[in-house]
């Protein structure tokens, strides 16, 4: 779908529409099952993308593997991310890395953005 639909507006298949950003990671209040909780290591997001650019989905294991399957709906795709967002209340925008196993992740607040290679961010217009 990227680059074609970079700063474009894509309606989903329950027709909400998001304005697309490709290689691009949204900052801001993730919703999980457990709650929100405020994502603030930016590093760290940063080594992640760089990772899912880099393994094309291999992900090595990690500590605190636990702690960050909370935070994110494995949906395989991007409209399955896009889906997901529109049914829990709340929701803003996304970020989708398909590199993790479609790795999604629904956000209550949108603070900012930072680039990642293979990531496409979405925010519900």
């Amino acid at each position: 779908m990227c680059p074609d639909v970079d700063h474009q507006t894509c309606k989903d298949s329950m027709g909400t529409s998001y304005g697309i950003l490709c290689d691009t990671r949204f900052i801001g209040n993730i919703i999980t099952t457990s709650g929100k909780r405020k994502r603030v290591d930016q590093e760290r997001d940063l080594e992640e993308a760089a990772l899912a650019a880099n393994s094309l989905g291999e992900r090595e294991a990690e500590a605190d593997a636990e702690a960050e399957i909370n935070a994110r709906t494995f949906t395989r795709t991007f409209d399955g991310c896009a889906d997901a967002c529109d049914m829990v209340n709340g929701c803003v925008g996304m970020s989708f890395n398909a590199g993790f196993e479609g790795n999604c992740q629904s956000l209550s607040t949108i603070e900012g953005s930072f680039p990642a290679v293979g990531e496409v961010a979405a925010i519900k217009q």
